[in-house]
Order: structure tokens, then C-alpha cells, then sequence
């Protein structure tokens, strides 16, 4: 009887040990740890197979053809990603013609006008110019190009050009989208085999960050393939009455330049006295009916209070 005991609790210690190794095998076998080779994309540490880290685990050894590719891609010409701004600060006597002319010059050129902002002179301030504010996208080819002919159109005053090299950034970008896109595509077979609810939720919740991840990346790198295709031009053009003339400044030329600017400041001055006087000759008018009533009235009182003090005078 004794025996028999010990052989029915053999028996069911075998049982359960072979249970506890089939739920362990099948527990295992929803995320296949065996399919992937460990530390190739992530690190797998926590109880349920699943990995611990939410970043790619990247070995040297696979940085290390990334990095010779980047290097390599920095050296070629024809793969550097350069983002180019120009700003030119321009003045011309036709401003209408001008302007005209730059506008058709920019879709010439394959470009467009991203802003224009056109301020005409108040009537009220000395000189009536008006000044124009142009934000142009030029394709990165024609930009030289067109730069020159901008400047045959107007007196350019001041050029600027900046060139930002985002190579790097923009193919490091690329090497997370291609790592994020494997990450997903696994993420998708670990998701196949999930058996338990808690798991199903976990996997597709990193699912959805690396969706996102590789969205926001894709953006950039569109924002980047803009930028560099098309060169931003800042315009800023002013309407002058006579255009700057850049020359050696000697004396005789500093004592030229500033008498025929004193002389033209009389000129100016006098005009807008002459213009200021027109235009306010209503108002002057007014002003110098109501000065003579005023002469009148007083004279008028004057001349009755003398006569009344000539009247006590011969009163008495």
C-alpha cells in the first residue's frame, strides 16, 4: 500500500514538472526568442520575453559600415545635402519696372514667391518711397543665375549667403527610418505569435511608437529634400531718388559728395516747403480770416473805449 502511494505521488511530480515545461516552452515561443539574434535589435529582459528597451541596441560592429558609408557620402559632392540662403538688399529709381521685372525673373527661373510684403511712403513723411520685402525659392541649380540677374536690375547695397551642410543629419536620419522599419517589420511577427492579451497590448504599443517615430523622421527628411532643392533668396528693395554710388573716398570726392548732398537737401527742403505750403493754404486762409476779425474786434473796442474816455474828459 505504501508503495503504491510513493508510486502515485512519482507519478503526479512528473506530471507537473513536465506542465511547468510546456507552459515555459510555449510562454517562450510567443515572442521566438531563438528566431532573433540576440543584442541584433533589442535587448530582451523582462519576464515575458519581450524586450526591455524601447531604442534599437546597436552593436560596433554594425555602426561601424554606417559610419564608413556617411564618411564616404561626405566626400561625394553630388550627395551633400546643402542648404543655401541668399539675402540682398537693393535700391532702384523705378520701383514699379523693378519689381515687375524681379517677379518675372523668379518664375523664369523655375521659382516661386513664398511672401511679399509692398509698403508704399505716408503722405505725410518727407519722401514718398516705398519699400518692398520678397522671399523668394529658387531651384539650388539656378540660384547663382539668378542672383546675377537680380542684381543687373538693381543697385545691390548689400549680399549675404549662408550654406548650412546637413549631410550628416539628413542620412543619419535615413539609417533610423531603415532601423525603425526593420523594427517593425519584427515587431510584426512577434505580434503573430503573442498568445496572451497583456502581450498583444505591450507589442502594439511600441508598434504605434515607432509609427510615429518613423512619421516624424519622414517629415523631416521631406522638410530637408525641400530646403535643399530650393534655395531660400530674402529681397529687400527700396525706392530712392538717387541710387548709392560706391567710390574711392579721397577729399575732393568726400567734399564733393557732401555739397551736392547739401545742395540737394536745400532742394528738397525747398520743394517740401512749397508742397507743405500748398497743401495747407485752406487751413492758412482760415487762420487769417479769423487773425483779422480778431484785429477788427479789438480795434473796435479799442476806438469805443477811447471815446468814452474823451467824453468824461469834456464832461468835466
Amino acid at each position: 500500500m505504501k508503495h503504491q502511494r510513493l508510486l502515485a505521488l512519482t507519478v503526479l511530480f512528473a506530471m507537473l514538472l513536465a506542465l511547468a515545461g510546456c507552459g515555459s516552452s510555449s510562454g517562450d515561443a510567443g515572442y521566438a526568442k531563438s528566431d532573433y539574434a540576440p543584442g541584433e535589435y533589442y535587448n530582451y529582459e523582462d519576464g515575458y520575453g519581450y524586450y526591455a528597451e524601447t531604442t534599437p541596441v546597436t552593436t560596433s560592429a554594425s555602426m561601424a559600415p554606417q559610419s564608413a558609408e556617411r564618411e564616404e557620402l561626405k566626400q561625394n559632392d553630388s550627395a551633400r545635402k546643402l542648404i543655401k540662403t541668399v539675402r540682398m538688399e537693393m535700391e532702384t529709381k523705378e520701383f514699379d519696372a523693378c519689381l515687375r521685372s524681379i517677379e518675372e525673373r523668379i518664375s523664369a527661373f523655375g521659382g516661386y514667391v513664398e511672401s511679399s510684403d509692398v509698403r508704399g511712403g505716408s503722405s505725410y513723411s518727407r519722401y514718398y518711397t516705398r519699400t518692398a520685402n520678397l522671399t523668394a525659392r529658387i531651384p539650388a541649380d539656378q540660384l547663382d543665375a539668378f542672383t546675377e540677374g537680380v542684381s543687373s536690375l538693381a543697385n545691390v547695397t548689400a549680399r549675404t549667403e549662408n550654406a548650412n551642410d546637413v549631410t550628416s543629419s539628413y542620412y543619419d536620419m535615413q539609417s533610423h527610418v531603415k532601423a525603425l522599419r526593420s523594427e517593425y517589420d519584427t515587431l510584426l511577427g512577434i505580434l503573430e505569435k503573442c498568445t496572451e492579451l497583456k502581450d498583444v497590448i505591450s507589442v502594439q504599443s511600441r508598434i504605434t511608437e515607432v509609427l510615429y517615430q518613423i512619421e516624424s523622421y519622414e517629415s523631416m527628411l521631406k522638410n530637408y529634400d525641400n530646403l535643399v532643392t530650393y534655395s531660400t533668396v530674402h529681397m529687400s528693395l527700396s525706392e530712392v531718388e538717387r541710387e548709392t554710388v560706391v567710390v574711392e573716398q579721397t577729399l575732393g570726392t568726400r567734399m564733393t559728395e557732401g555739397l551736392s548732398r547739401t545742395m540737394d537737401d536745400v532742394r528738397e527742403g525747398l520743394q517740401d516747403f512749397a508742397v507743405d505750403f500748398v497743401t495747407n493754404l485752406p487751413y492758412i486762409v482760415i487762420w487769417l480770416l479769423i487773425a483779422a476779425v480778431l484785429v477788427l474786434v479789438i480795434r473796435a473796442l479799442y476806438r469805443r473805449q477811447r471815446r468814452r474816455g474823451e467824453k468824461k474828459k469834456e464832461s468835466k
